[in-house]
Order: structure tokens, then C-alpha cells, then sequence
């Protein structure tokens, strides 16, 4: 349960703190950091000159201190949100279903043999293949309140409010049927393209004790799917009960 605890990064940015500072002429060093691992975001947004333009008005300061958390909860390899997003999502997501006594589900989804598929094909390859995997999820996850998300590495997880067990698996399939349709080469893996499994789990709230609960439950039945063989997906059955803490 350890790896699906919420993510403690070693420093908390203060976005906002950052930014004034920025203002008041001293760039601190979060603010290269997130440069550097949003790259292509940053620099769309830095030619919108909002930097070279003089003082800002407090609209334009509030549009830029936005455009910067949008870009700290953002994975830059796949443009998906990253798993500290993620993590504040689950949390909102389960006290609404608790308020509210509606079903929440959540797929957890690994890329199957991807260690082999990078020492076989290198690195900028697979960094391709996890971006084609990206696009087939996001592109299968439709409604505004679904939240895909890169986990970290080559897992992924996709949040689905309001969601029943049946709508659940019919993304999840939907999801795998997709990677598997790309047909990206796996020379390495006994299917022979680019697979994924997924796990997936539904509950209502307080079934499974917490929101990190349900995430654990949805890894657990990752394992199953990878156990069966991979490429296929295995659902955990509706939760009403506590079963497991947070």
C-alpha cells in the first residue's frame, strides 16, 4: 500500500509565493524547475510576453499564477494531469460520492512488459509508446469530470466519478482495446505489440474505508490482470462496506 500513498514531494511549491517573488525581480529556483519539466508549456506561455511586458495588472498576474499550477499538476512527457493532480482529485472525488451516495470508480492501468520494451527499443521510443498509451486513454475518457492521470513511470490511472461497476469496465476495455489497436511493435512481449492490463474498482462511499482504499483495491486487481496473463482486464465487484483503511 505503500506506492499508492499520497505523493510527499521533498519541497511544497508555493505557486503563488513563487510568482510574487518573480514580480519583485528575483526568479527563484521552483520557478526553472517547473521550466524544465514543462518545457514546451512553459514556452507557449512565455511568449504571450507577460514576463517582458512591464508590471502586470492583477488580472494578468492571476492568469499567469493560474497557467503555472495548471502546469505543476501536468505530466510533460504525456499532457496528462501527474499524480500529485491526482491525488487532490481522489480526495474531492470521494467526500462528494460520500455527500452524495454515489458510486466512484477508478481503473489502474500498466503498460505490459515496458522495462523490456525499453531495453529492447531505447528509451525515446518508449518514451513515444507511453505518449501513444496516453492518447488512447485520454481519448476514451470523455466526460469533463473524469480525471485520466499519469501515476508514474508506466502506470496510469484514470478516476471516474459517478460511475457503476458496468460503466467502469466498458472504459477499462475500451482503453485496452485501443493500445491494442495502435499495434506499436513489442518484439519482446508475447503478444507482440504494445499491451496493457488494467484493474479496476467501484465502491460507494465509506466502502473500502477511504479514497486511497479504493485505489489500492484497483491496484490489487492490476495484479490479477498481470497474473492472468496481461493484456485483459479484472474488476473488483461493488463495495458498500469498509473493508480496508485509507
Amino acid at each position: 500500500m505503500s506506492r499508492i500513498a499520497p505523493l510527499e514531494p521533498p519541497y511544497a511549491p508555493d505557486i503563488k509565493g513563487q510568482f510574487d517573488r518573480i514580480m519583485r525581480g528575483a526568479p527563484p529556483l521552483m520557478l526553472f524547475r517547473v521550466m524544465a519539466s514543462h518545457r514546451r508549456a512553459w514556452e507557449k506561455f512565455r511568449a504571450g510576453s507577460l514576463l517582458d511586458r512591464g508590471p502586470l495588472s492583477l488580472r494578468e498576474r492571476a492568469r499567469a499564477q493560474e497557467e503555472l499550477v495548471r502546469l505543476a499538476g501536468t505530466d510533460a512527457l504525456t499532457g496528462l494531469p501527474n499524480r500529485r493532480a491526482f491525488d487532490e482529485r481522489i480526495d474531492d472525488e470521494w467526500r462528494r460520492a460520500r455527500r452524495a451516495g454515489t458510486p466512484l470508480s477508478v481503473l489502474f492501468i500498466d503498460v505490459d512488459d515496458f522495462k523490456a520494451y525499453n531495453d529492447t527499443y531505447g528509451h525515446a521510443l518508449g518514451d513515444h509508446a507511453l505518449a501513444t498509451v496516453a492518447h488512447s486513454i485520454a481519448t476514451a475518457v470523455r466526460r469533463p469530470g473524469d480525471v485520466p492521470a499519469r501515476y508514474g513511470g508506466e502506470e496510469f490511472v484514470v478516476l471516474l466519478p459517478d460511475t457503476p461497476l458496468e460503466g467502469a469496465l466498458y472504459i477499462a476495455e475500451t482503453i485496452r482495446q485501443r493500445v491494442e489497436d495502435c499495434e506499436i511493435a513489442h518484439r519482446a512481449s508475447a503478444h507482440g505489440t504494445v499491451t496493457v492490463s488494467v484493474g479496476c474498482a467501484t465502491a460507494s462511499p465509506p466502502g473500502l474505508g477511504g479514497a486511497y482504499g479504493l485505489l489500492g483495491a484497483a491496484d490489487q486487481q492490476l495484479y490479477k490482470a498481470k497474473a492472468a496473463g496481461r493484456d485483459c482486464v479484472r474488476p473488483l465487484a461493488h463495495a458498500t462496506a469498509p473493508v480496508a483503511s485509507a
